[in-house]
């Protein structure tokens, strides 16, 4: 039973930190946008998918707005939303958002960073699961 209140009042100490930012900031600001980006992934991991979707989707147009579509962030953010519709057994939208955050992630971190290479061993996995076979290499020439 207590563990069930420190979340909700995680929660609720969330939204509380969301909005003053988001007050007192303004939206565009990059402290507000990680906590709407951190609310969506809970949101995520209670089940809540629809207000996840909506909150990561948010934070994508803030951040491209803000930081361009080619930010380090903006791969995370795609990852993430590539994640929830993965679990969600929304294979084409995950495929989608993995591949435009493999592209920047090899853009701007290069093919051999680890952080390009578990998306693409994702993608492998994905695209299998899909009934391609295809290879890292083959994926990392698509993009």
């Amino acid at each position: 039973m207590e563990s069930g209140r420190s979340i909700i009042s995680a929660r609720r100490c969330a939204w509380l930190a969301a909005y003053c930012a988001a007050s007192s900031r303004g939206v565009q600001r990059y402290p507000s946008l990680r906590i709407r980006h951190n609310l969506a992934l809970l949101a995520a991991q209670e089940g809540r998918h629809e207000e996840a979707e909506a909150g990561l989707r948010q934070a994508l147009s803030i951040l491209e707005k803000r930081l361009g579509s080619e930010h380090r962030y903006t791969a995370t953010i795609l990852l993430n939303l590539g994640d929830l519709y993965q679990e969600q057994d929304r294979l084409s939208e995950a495929e989608t958002c993995w591949l435009r955050s493999l592209a920047i992630r090899k853009k701007v971190l290069g093919p051999e960073h680890l952080d390009t290479l578990n998306l693409l061993q994702k993608l492998v996995y994905l695209r299998h699961k899909q009934g391609k076979m295809v290879t890292a290499d083959e994926l990392l020439k698509e993009v």
